[in-house]
């Protein structure tokens, strides 16, 4: 027999599941070695079943992620190579793109990925109602980069 305060608790006050560094990705960039090099890394993965459309994927995290207070770290990742790289300060870090940030990956803590996240689906929302709102997905993300994210992110080769 072993006694620990922990266990033996009438009541649970911390959680031992779910962890607290999540890394997103979406079913086709699934295999199992993308699991086993987050899993090292001490990251859980969810597999996210989204359509090919990006903000399909970012709803789906956002509602993971508003669901799970416990998370501390965040990184999304639509494709390449299971790579995590968080930043250092309170921003975010996104790939670096041909020309400008990519949104398929980027990172940090949860409040600054959720923040990121209400902004994008939101502004999505508006583009989605105004007619006169002809903008692409790619368009709307980098116009919220440029005029709402300027200087709160850095760029990193993934």
């Amino acid at each position: 027999m072993v006694y620990s305060p922990r266990f033996d608790a009438f009541q649970v006050t911390e959680r031992t599941l779910g962890g607290k560094n999540m890394y997103f990705v979406p079913r086709q960039a699934f295999n199992m070695e993308t699991f086993h090099d987050i899993s090292r890394e001490d990251f859980n993965l969810k597999v996210l079943d989204c359509q090919e459309s990006i903000l399909n994927f970012f709803d789906q995290a956002y509602e993971y992620i508003a669901q799970h207070p416990q998370l501390e770290n965040v990184v999304l990742a639509k494709e390449g190579q299971p790579v995590i790289k968080l930043p250092e300060e309170d921003q975010l870090i996104f790939a670096k793109g041909a020309e400008s940030p990519s949104f398929n990956y980027f990172a940090g803590s949860r409040a600054r990925v959720i923040e990121l996240l209400i902004i994008i689906l939101s502004e999505n929302n508006k583009r989605l109602l105004n007619p006169d709102d002809s903008r692409t997905e790619d368009e709307l993300l980098a116009d919220v980069l440029n005029t709402q994210y300027s200087g709160q992110f850095t760029l990193t080769q993934v």
